[in-house]
């Protein structure tokens, strides 16, 4: 291209779905950065914060990163969006207070995304208009009906109910670590201890205490037992099945660093939460868990 040619933007939005394991499509686009007069700027969107450090070595040597984080909407920013909305449509009596707040609040201790609490708003007014001869505004029982029916809408998280109960275990200490350090990975070796510690309190029992029990509790529908000696052995091939269907994601770096877990594509934390709760028999687990 010549000097005098304009500049071109490329926006890649939702650039993390991108991020394969050999990641071959983000080396090529960010490669034209370097061809000769490219005269051309990437501007990458992500739902993690961590992309740059997950990229491959390869990867970003291709660009100079300059980042820019836009941090989730807190509980009040989202009730003050919700309000907004309705009293421009001279709606504001539609909802309860308390269900607004409520919205808010779940919506901002999972992901923090304005979509979801929009999509919860809108299912829980659909929920108080077919509830024919009903008076009144849209309030907590509507909203629950609506959490309930939006869950059931996302098969990633309905497939958590079908899971062995260590591979609940684990996805369980995962969102606590998540939780925890406010990331959106976290390294796979802090999964394991967390299961560990989670098996012990929650079944009383170490996962290693019982190797028998171990491999038959490991076991999918359909699979042969699987041997897996102490936690961090456990932990890893659990994760690889939850990968294999799509619940987390693994990014394995070098040796020094390890392995690094994150939720699936489809699953934020709080579907995952809500989808955990459903099923988790031991009642303290399940205050950890909301």
């Amino acid at each position: 291209r010549k000097d005098a040619d304009p500049v071109v933007v490329l926006l890649v939005d939702e650039i993390d779905h991108l991020v394969t394991r050999n990641q071959v499509v983000v080396y090529r686009i960010f490669d034209w950065l370097l061809m000769a007069e490219a005269r051309l700027a990437i501007v990458a969107v992500s739902n993690t914060m961590d992309l740059p450090e997950r990229l491959l070595p390869r990867v970003a040597s291709r660009f100079g990163i300059v980042r820019v984080d836009f941090a989730p909407y807190r509980l009040d920013q989202i009730q003050e969006i919700l309000n907004t909305r309705l009293s421009s449509h001279d709606a504001s009596a539609a909802f309860a207070p308390t269900a607004l707040k409520l919205c808010s609040a779940r919506v901002s201790a999972g992901s923090g995304d304005i979509r979801k609490a929009l999509q919860l708003c809108r299912r829980a007014l659909e929920v108080r208009m077919a509830a024919g001869g009903v008076d009144g505004p849209a309030d907590l029982a509507h909203l629950d009906v609506a959490m309930k029916e939006l869950l059931k809408a996302n098969p990633t998280a309905h497939a958590v109910g079908g899971l062995c109960l260590r591979a609940r275990r684990l996805l369980a200490a995962a969102l606590v670590e998540l939780r925890k350090r406010e990331a959106d990975a976290i390294p796979l070796s802090k999964a394991a201890s967390r299961y560990e510690k989670l098996m012990v309190a929650a079944d009383g029992v170490s996962p290693c205490d019982d190797a028998a029990e171990g491999e038959e509790a490991l076991a999918w529908p359909g699979e042969l037992p699987v041997a897996a000696s102490g936690p961090g052995q456990q932990a890893l091939h659990l994760a690889e099945k939850l990968e294999a269907i799509g619940l987390v994601a693994l990014q394995r770096r070098s040796f020094s660093q390890g392995t690094t877990l994150s939720l699936g594509a489809d699953l934020d934390q709080e579907d995952l939460a809500v989808a955990l709760e459903a099923v988790e028999p031991d009642e303290p687990l399940r205050e950890v868990i909301r």
